[in-house]
């Protein structure tokens, strides 16, 4: 059942606004707001399309307020070929007022080798300084599991053309019915609304002013933290702060 919220200043008997009572609606908004985004998974933006003409300001007390609430993970793998298991991943939990919150990063040995050609050629140079963190693709999977799971409350997670490598691993990790993302966001679908060439997150940064992270591209925490930075460009939110 959807309810609308109107904001309304207080007046007195004779419709004057009773200004001393700008802080106490504030906090009520605030409270409301904060309320309705742990409903589900879109909660703040629903939320804030239901305010009318003063989203902005009411978004900008809610991410004051709650603001190490995480709206977003961003996840990407690195894994043995497009079909192969995944060796690294790495996801960042964006907090309201654009900055990163927490960060996963995991590393397990290669279960299915040989190593493919390109991914050493191209991904294994550039994650040379991740060390292995699990002795198996199965206790990286649990890790970040439990590590999603504590995060996963109002959020939103996105990565970029998740179909093989982060769907496999995200079926892997999240064994338990219903309890990976729901749904599953993919920038490309965004990029490609937009217009702009959906297989590129780079491009999309280079050409809309996006200052980019820290790294290099195919190192896992690198693309991650893009995804976050284009994803949140590509819907307006909040810009997120890489680092």
């Amino acid at each position: 059942m959807h309810r609308t919220t109107h904001h309304r200043p207080r007046t007195d008997a004779d419709g004057e606004e009773r200004k001393g009572d700008h802080h106490e609606d504030r906090h009520e908004l605030v409270e409301n707001l904060a309320a309705t985004a742990g409903m589900r998974p879109r909660g703040r933006i629903r939320a804030a399309d239901r305010l009318g003409p003063q989203t902005a300001l009411h978004m900008r007390v809610l991410r004051k307020e709650v603001g190490a609430v995480a709206v977003l993970i961003a996840l990407d793998c690195e894994a043995n070929g497009l079909h192969g298991k995944t060796f690294i991943v790495a996801a960042v939990a964006v907090a309201g007022d654009g900055n990163e919150a927490a960060t996963f990063l995991g590393r397990c040995p290669v279960e299915d080798g040989p190593l493919d050609e390109w991914v050493a050629e191209n991904v294994v140079p550039v994650c040379a300084d991740i060390a292995q963190t699990h002795d198996s693709y199965a206790e990286m999977c649990a890790a970040y599991d439990s590590w999603y799971q504590e995060r996963k409350s109002g959020a939103e997670v996105a990565a970029h053309i998740a179909w093989p490598v982060e769907a496999r691993f995200l079926l892997a990790a999240h064994a338990v019915p219903f309890s990976g993302p729901y749904p599953l966001l993919d920038t490309a679908c965004y990029l490609r609304a937009a217009g702009a060439p959906w297989d590129t997150e780079i491009g999309y940064a280079e050409t809309n002013g996006i200052v980019l992270p820290a790294g290099r591209q195919h190192n896992p925490l690198f693309d991650a933290r893009l995804t976050a930075a284009v994803y949140q460009h590509l819907t307006q939110r909040q810009m997120y702060r890489a680092g």
